[in-house]
């Protein structure tokens, strides 16, 4: 496993600096992420659904078609 350490350090900020609308504002935003991403999977379930739906109709559709064709064949 590859580790990089940066030597740049990044400014800390303690629980203690950051205020409660700062804590209840990212808060806010998280649940507002967490909708969205929520929206977002569903719709790709939903539209995961309907590809799914349409390819069982295109292979009964082929079904059918192979059938009434080979039965065609046969009766000529």
């Amino acid at each position: 496993m590859l580790v990089v350490v940066c030597k740049q350090s990044l400014p800390t900020m303690s629980i203690n600096d950051v205020d409660d609308d700062g804590i209840n504002s990212l808060q806010q935003q998280l649940r507002e992420k967490e909708l969205r991403l929520t929206d977002v999977q569903l719709e790709a379930l939903s539209s995961a659904h309907r590809l799914q739906q349409m390819q069982d109709a295109v292979k009964l559709l082929k079904a059918c078609h192979d059938y009434t064709y080979n039965l065609k064949r046969l009766q000529d």
